[in-house]
């Protein structure tokens, strides 16, 4: 990554085997000859450049405040000068995230007293369970449904100070740029006390269109919420593997 970003031409590029080569000497897990998972290769590209970059712009940050120092005296201790690098460091957003950073939100609705708590959470990538002669659509759809928290997994609702059942989805709140999608091609299955394979059939469009929710209200029985058409996404490479 650093040789791409400082060539001095336009388009950095780097041979595959110098990549390959680095990417060893930086995480033993794939210094080896055997098969790695494409998903653990991508989190790992991502956060670590993220995190370089991030660094990059600290150290700049801290260069710039220690000069600043010196040209009129206006800055504090050197605690006081951490904590304002620190508290900014919270906001820092880099091309990674730019590109492949998306929102969720997790929210849960009391069945009892109705109350509604939402989380949200950003993303790099989206996991999605896969069924059998399934698509794509089919598969995000499944990701956003409803599920109902009953039994033991009753929902500690803090309105109600006890356990209730409740309703549970996730749902996309703002879509990144650049969509990852990884296909959970394991499940644990009950009967055998193991996760096995899934050897699914997966359909996957050209185009995928997907909604963003910008908005969202709760009746006393449903989720109502409100959508905007977001620009298709075209698809750009997929990563399959054959074992």
């Amino acid at each position: 990554f650093h040789n791409i970003a400082t060539q001095k031409r336009r388009v950095g590029t780097i041979a595959p085997k110098r990549f390959i080569t680095k990417l060893k000497k930086e995480n033993e897990l794939f210094d080896n000859y055997m098969q790695q998972d494409a998903h653990e290769f991508l989190n790992y590209l991502l956060n670590t450049v993220s995190e370089t970059l991030i660094e990059e712009k600290n150290a700049e940050r801290e260069r710039m405040m220690r000069n600043g120092t010196l040209r009129k005296g206006t800055l504090g201790t050197d605690r006081g000068r951490d904590e304002a690098s620190g508290s900014s460091s919270k906001n820092d957003t880099t091309w990674i995230h730019e590109i492949f950073q998306g929102t969720l939100t997790n929210e849960t609705r009391c069945l009892c007293c109705e109350t509604v708590s939402s989380k949200d959470e950003d993303f790099l990538d989206l996991s999605v369970d896969i069924d059998q002669n399934a698509s794509i659509t089919h598969c995000l759809r499944v990701f956003s449904e409803t599920e109902t928290l009953c039994g033991d997994q009753k929902y500690f609702c803090e309105t109600c100070s006890s356990k209730q059942e409740a309703q549970k989805r996730m749902r996309i709140k703002r879509l990144p740029h650049m969509l990852a999608l990884h296909l959970k091609r394991f499940k644990y299955m009950d009967q055998l006390s193991r996760y096995t394979k899934l050897s699914y059939r997966v359909l996957f469009p050209l185009e995928l269109r997907l909604f963003n929710v910008v908005s969202s209200r709760v009746t006393a029985l449903l989720f109502i919420d409100c959508f905007i058409l977001f620009t298709p996404f075209c698809l750009c490479s997929v990563s399959t593997r054959q074992n």
